[in-house]
């Protein structure tokens, strides 16, 4: 931190993108202390400055973002990362949450999804739990109301001793007349790794299609 000011290492090899992004975060009073456009760049300013929030683009040149993540978490757990990505793949953000990554935020770039980084950091700051989340503007896969029935039987059979906070989420958002799918879809994709595989799976087929 910066006086009261969270310190930012911004990584993406698009310029214009590098330009936006460092306006946006400027105006909700971040710092960012250091900005690059390739992927071993990134990790050098990151043992360099430590910085508060790190946002990472997915590809970029000679490492990309994943595997800039992955080094960073052989020497830091704890950090808050959040990845840039113009598309929410299932794959990565399977990896990306077993990597304990802040969020997951999808192109364009728009001043909601800074600052609903800021207030997740806000949030880490306080050692609030949190499962990592998809910051996008798109509509996820709509499932039939078949298939909705059919998730709140999988969500209601769940009954193991230690139930992760993100399934008590995922039980009393199910049992609303109108769940909304976002959130459900991103607790899903931030959690699934916690939940019993076949059960798991289930779900991502029902809503992260």
């Amino acid at each position: 931190m910066k006086g009261n000011k969270p310190t930012v290492l911004l990584a993406d090899d698009e310029e214009s993108v590098r330009e936006l992004l460092l306006q946006l975060l400027q105006r909700e009073k971040c710092e960012v202390v250091a900005v690059a456009g390739d992927g071993e760049e990134a990790l050098q300013l990151y043992q360099q400055y430590k910085p508060d929030i790190t946002l990472l683009d997915i590809k970029m040149p000679k490492l990309d973002g994943m595997g800039v993540l992955r080094k960073i978490r052989e020497q830091d757990k704890e950090s808050f990362i959040c990845i840039i990505s113009a598309d929410a793949f299932p794959d990565i953000l399977r990896e990306a949450a077993k990597l304990r990554v802040a969020g997951y935020v999808v192109k364009p770039i728009v001043g909601k999804k800074t600052r609903s980084i800021i207030n997740k950091y806000e949030k880490h700051r306080s050692k609030e739990k949190l499962p990592p989340s998809v910051i996008s503007d798109k509509k996820p896969f709509q499932p039939s109301e078949r298939e909705l029935i059919n998730a709140q039987w999988l969500i209601d059979s769940i009954q193991f001793p230690a139930v992760p906070e993100a399934v008590t989420a995922l039980q009393k958002e199910m049992a609303k007349s109108e769940p909304d799918v976002d959130y459900v879809t991103e607790i899903i994709s931030g959690d699934i790794m916690k939940l019993p595989p076949i059960l798991g799976q289930q779900l991502k087929t029902i809503f992260c299609a």
